[in-house]
């Protein structure tokens, strides 16, 4: 039996005795294909002001996902950061009460500049009840965020960025229908 390679959602891998095998690709991969962007100049934003969550969060989706994490401290420095790697971006993870600039008040300027044209949105907060209507004014016809609530593990922050990839090419499939 033989698979097409060229099915949506199927690569192919190489194992060491050089047999190829078809392989399942993540919402993540197809996204980043779909977007045209060549896998190493995609990138994943993740903003937040705890310092350890940004470090280590950042090394462990490099580690995971093979795509290159960048962090910013607050809201003002995620914006910058979105702007500065405009069209490579494919994730925002985004905490929501920041200095400077607000997780939400980020996202709805980005959003609102085009920036964030088919790129995965997850926010995080420890507050998320307290938090949501911020969220939801922010995003509100714009944005279809993932939530997840912090304290989380690193496999349910990958399963957010998934789950939200996931989002965005339902979206585009959707927009190519009509």
């Amino acid at each position: 039996m033989t698979t097409d390679l060229n099915q949506p959602g199927v690569g192919e891998h190489v194992s060491d005795d050089g047999i190829v095998d078809a392989v399942a690709k993540t919402p993540l991969e197809r996204l980043i294909e779909q977007r045209g962007i060549p896998r190493e100049e995609a990138v994943i934003a993740l903003v937040d002001d705890e310092t350890a969550i940004a470090r280590l969060g950042g090394r462990m989706l490099t580690r995971e996902t093979g795509i290159r994490a960048e962090t910013a401290e607050d809201g003002a420095a995620g914006l910058d950061l979105i702007e500065s790697f405009r069209g490579r971006i494919v994730v925002v993870i985004s905490d929501v009460n920041m200095p400077k600039k607000t997780g939400p008040k980020m996202l709805k300027e980005a959003s609102e500049s085009g920036a964030l044209e088919d790129v995965a949105v997850v926010v995080m907060s420890g507050r998320m009840s307290d938090n949501a209507k911020d969220i939801a004014e922010a995003t509100a016809g714009r944005l279809d965020p993932i939530l997840i609530e912090k304290p989380f593990h690193a496999e349910a922050l990958l399963l957010a960025v998934q789950e939200a990839c996931q989002k965005v090419l339902d979206k585009i499939e959707c927009a190519s229908k009509k």
